[in-house]
């Protein structure tokens, strides 16, 4: 009686640990939408770090604070990321 117990046990908790194809699929297909969107926001924030009105306003807090390395690295990016910028 123990081990028909112990097997209908093994047998239940094996076929409620399965999941449909459409629910794998559905985690699939939101892993992959959560990786784009993740991928998007990692754009959008690149894109406003090293936005031109940031870079010369963090330029010249650190030229005001005589941080003059930090200064020239702020402009250096300016000047590569936006080389016609005129702020």
């Amino acid at each position: 009686m123990k081990k028909i117990f112990t097997c209908c046990l093994i047998v239940t908790a094996l076929l409620s640990s399965c999941v449909s194809e459409t629910e794998h699929q559905e985690v699939i297909n939101e892993k992959v939408s959560l990786s784009v969107e993740n991928e998007n926001l990692k754009t959008e924030l690149e894109e406003i770090k090293f936005s031109a009105p940031n870079l010369l306003a963090e330029g010249k807090i650190f030229f005001e604070a005589k941080e003059f390395s930090k200064s020239r690295d702020k402009f250096q990016t300016l000047f590569e990321k936006h080389p016609l910028y005129e702020g």
